[in-house]
């Protein structure tokens, strides 16, 4: 759920979860615990590595691949305000804070902003699977959320490390 107000190319962390059209499992799949990915989902994993390329201000903290859907911690960045402490949390609270009365700017794909680094990212991966003849699609969409404090981040975290381990497709 996106918060009212909220500019989301603001420097912070968030929670991204991306799915596949119609969860169809293009990614790969899991056997005891183990995700084996599928070409696409090797597509997947080699583009999330070369964000931070496209994006400067943009870094993916941990990510997990699943059949249907992915997961990411996605910061950013754009003015050089965090550094990857505790301060992070801190930043990201006072500006929740002084946003709430702010003009909404969610709705672009201006540059720094979430929205951008996804949609380059999933035209990417979409992209390449097609020049390998691949047929693959995104869910239209994807889902984000505000990291407000460093527990929270580990929580997320942990969830998306367990995330495979945990999986009942």
């Amino acid at each position: 759920m996106r918060l009212k107000n909220y500019d989301y190319s603001s420097a912070g962390g968030y929670f991204i979860t991306i799915n596949t059209l119609n969860k169809k499992r293009f990614l790969g799949r899991i056997e005891a615990g183990v995700m084996h990915l599928s070409e696409t989902g090797q597509i997947v994993e080699s583009v999330f590595g070369t964000i931070a390329e496209h994006h400067p201000y943009a870094m993916i903290d941990t990510f997990s691949i699943l059949p249907d859907h992915l997961h990411c911690i996605l910061f950013l960045n754009p003015k050089g305000e965090l550094d990857e402490s505790q301060a992070t949390f801190r930043v990201l609270s006072d500006r929740l804070e002084k946003t709430s009365t702010a003009a909404n700017k969610t709705c672009c794909h201006h540059k720094g902003s979430i929205s951008l680094v996804i949609q380059q990212f999933k035209a990417e991966v979409t992209r390449e699977c097609h020049r390998k003849g691949i047929s693959f699609a995104w869910q239209e969409r994807f889902h984000e959320r505000v990291i407000r404090s460093y527990p929270d981040y580990e929580r997320i975290t942990y969830y998306i490390e367990e995330n495979v381990r945990n999986w009942k497709g």
